[in-house]
């Protein structure tokens, strides 16, 4: 089916548009809320451990990111356009920080070991102390690009600062920390008691399970 020359046109004086205008921060802000709004959440209320997005919903609320992101990058590049990106980054790494530590959290206490532990458990350590690092990396991460965002005072009035500043900045990443120095010492013990090499270890793992690095 051919497109009439006027539907053509508009279709492409739309791309046009887009590309010809530019984003405020507050712009990208505010659709940012709108998808929080769609998942029953928000940028300023979600913590590690408290309160997360449920895991079901984070890979369609990132697809749903991206697609925005894109779009937003597409368009003439603003005053805005660096705080706009530190922001977008911050917020899909706190979601990707969420999903990791939710999937720790499934392999449960069999792969903690500060409540004490079992060597048998040591593959569930392993993977636990895995996913840990990941949300741990993510979110510290993605609060590095939010101090980004907070320097700007557009972004203190929008986000807030100091007490109202968003809580994931409270997220107990110290006590994440200290887990995964705990599992990497477990597994060291467990690996001597049991014969078992690094090697084999990190052929199973990866390289990163015994990373010294909390």
């Amino acid at each position: 089916m051919k497109l009439a020359p006027l539907m053509l046109m508009l279709i492409m004086l739309t791309g046009c548009v887009n590309y010809l205008r530019s984003y405020t921060f507050e712009e990208a802000y505010v659709a940012v809320r709108k998808i929080d709004s769609k998942y029953d959440t928000a940028v300023h209320v979600e913590q590690l451990a408290i309160r997360m997005v449920p895991r079901d919903k984070i890979e369609p609320m990132l697809q749903d990111l991206r697609i925005l992101r894109q779009k937003v990058n597409q368009s003439r590049s603003g005053p805005d356009a660096t705080m706009i990106e530190n922001f977008f980054l911050a917020r899909m790494l706190m979601l990707e920080s969420q999903r990791d530590f939710q999937i720790a959290a499934q392999i449960g206490l069999r792969g903690l070991v500060t409540d004490g532990y079992r060597c048998e458990e040591m593959e569930s350590i392993a993977k636990s102390r895995i996913y840990l690092r990941d949300a741990l990396a993510k979110g510290t991460l993605a609060m590095d690009h939010m101090d980004l965002v907070l320097q700007e005072p557009e972004g203190q009035r929008l986000l807030g600062i100091n007490e109202n500043k968003p809580r994931f900045y409270e997220s107990p990443f110290r006590d994440i920390s200290a887990e995964r120095k705990a599992q990497r010492a477990a597994l060291l013990k467990c690996m001597e008691e049991a014969g078992v090499t690094e090697q084999i270890l990190t052929e199973q793992f990866g390289p990163s399970v015994l990373e010294d690095q909390s």
